[in-house]
């Protein structure tokens, strides 16, 4: 039986001892694998090492290989999940130009995209063509107002403001208070021009007033198209443009409707006007605030930057609302004044819903009518002081407000039916509303009782 022995083989060179297993055989001879030698320790085993590293070596390939068949099948079938979905959409859909970035709720990430108005009839403008289309007819204001340093002395002061063209022979839309008690009305146009203007009508209780610049020989400006801020909806598009800080003409900035019917007050003056984030500063009133495709749909006035606190705010902005601010214009142009208005004689305040129970004049909000103008189409309607209004043409009194907005939509000559409650009883009565006269300068703050 064979003898296994243990032997130390000592390499020829430095290399560390290893340790190896010979067969004793006959007359002292070894053998280690089929050899034989008398010499043990020349015995060295064939070295594994290179074998082991050709062997992962080859390990590592075949799994590279299989990765990159792994990743070749999974393109192949994004690539067919790919083309099936764009076969299925509208032919009028699929387009050779750059897809839209979507998260993966599939929102669109850009403003522009996210914001815009679809339109049937009519193709959403990018912000960069609603700009080229918008700034010809966006003009700077620059005027001079007196400004009282004592009780002797005036100096005149420097005011800017914007506007933008309503008609091609030069009248300018802008705000009442750019250039009320204004000299020196100039307007620079974005080509660069430079005009004289002089005041064609002013409106303080809307804050909107029209000028006229004198067009050189048969020389035609591009005036705005008008849209309608009723169609408006709350997180579409809206683009602002002007004359910030007097010295910035035709900035152009961008954000949303972010909303609607917001009523403020400006020094005493009430106003119902569109909210938006779009940048408006000192200099951008009377400028042009623009929809998806490129119209007027509100005419910038206002911004909210700090309250009594101290508190700073951005992204709140106002501008006038088209379809209020266009007839108002109108008038302006051809009259010089307001004549649309109309006016129901009737001095009142408004309650709310536990004002009026507790003092067992209704079940509900309303104005109570203080005082009634003779002669006027209220006193016309039988309408007397006590009285208290709760519902006009159809809709919920619970304001003077809600009043004044009413009357936006009326006209001299329509008629109303108005709801109101006397000593307890509801009663209604039919009134039909008259001009009203013009008025020359925006109320005083006032806590009293309002006339509308």
């Amino acid at each position: 039986m064979e003898n296994q022995r243990f032997h130390a083989y000592q390499p020829e060179d430095d290399s560390p001892r290893q340790n190896i297993y010979s067969t004793e055989q006959e007359n002292g001879v070894y053998t280690y694998k089929g050899k034989t030698t008398s010499e043990p320790a020349h015995l060295a085993p064939k070295k594994q090492g290179p074998r082991i590293k050709q062997f992962l070596a080859l390990c590592l390939i075949v799994v590279g290989l299989f990765s990159l068949l792994g990743l070749a099948w999974q393109n192949h079938g994004l690539q067919q999940e790919l083309e099936s979905r764009a076969s299925a959409l509208p032919a009028s859909t699929v387009s050779a130009e750059p897809a839209t970035l979507q998260s993966s709720a599939g929102k669109h990430l850009s403003l522009y995209n996210a914001a815009m108005r679809e339109d049937s009839d009519r193709k959403p403008l990018q912000i960069t063509e609603i700009a080229k289309l918008g700034k010809p007819s966006v003009v700077a204001i620059s005027t001079e107002k007196a400004v009282p340093i004592n009780f002797y002395f005036e100096v005149p002061m420097p005011v800017a403001g914007s506007g933008f063209f309503i008609s091609e022979d030069g009248y300018i839309a802008t705000n009442n208070h750019v250039v009320e008690n204004a000299s020196n009305i100039k307007v620079h146009t974005d080509d660069g021009q430079l005009y004289e203007a002089e005041v064609v009508g002013t409106d303080p209780l809307s804050d909107l007033a029209v000028i006229k610049i004198k067009p050189h020989k048969d020389e035609r400006f591009p005036a705005v198209k008008l849209g309608k801020s009723g169609d408006l909806e709350v997180g579409e598009l809206a683009v602002a443009i002007g004359n910030p800080s007097g010295t910035l003409e035709g900035s152009v900035t961008a954000g949303i409707i972010s909303a609607l019917e917001r009523t403020i007050n400006i020094d005493g003056l009430e106003l119902n006007v569109l909210q938006t984030d779009a940048a408006i500063n000192a200099g951008n009133s009377g400028g042009a605030l623009f929809n998806s495709f490129g119209e007027v749909i509100g005419i910038n006035t206002a911004k909210l930057s700090g309250g009594r606190s101290g508190d700073s705010f951005e992204g709140l902005s106002f501008a006038i609302p088209s379809d209020y601010a266009v007839p108002i214009l109108q008038d302006l142009m051809e009259h010089g004044e307001v004549v649309s208005r109309v006016q129901l004689g009737i001095a009142g305040r408004g309650f709310d819903k536990d004002f009026a129970r507790q003092y067992r004049l209704a079940d509900r909000p309303g104005v109570f009518v203080v005082e009634v103008v003779e002669g006027s189409p209220a006193d016309k309607a039988g309408l007397e002081a006590g009285d208290f209004i709760v519902e006009i043409d159809g809709k919920a009194v619970d304001s003077v407000s809600s009043i004044e907005n009413m009357k936006k939509n009326w006209a001299p000559g329509d008629t109303v039916e108005v709801i109101f409650f006397r000593e307890g009883e509801k009663q209604s009565a039919n009134m039909t509303l008259e001009a009203a006269p013009q008025a020359t300068e925006a109320p005083e703050p006032t806590e009293s009782d309002q006339d509308f």
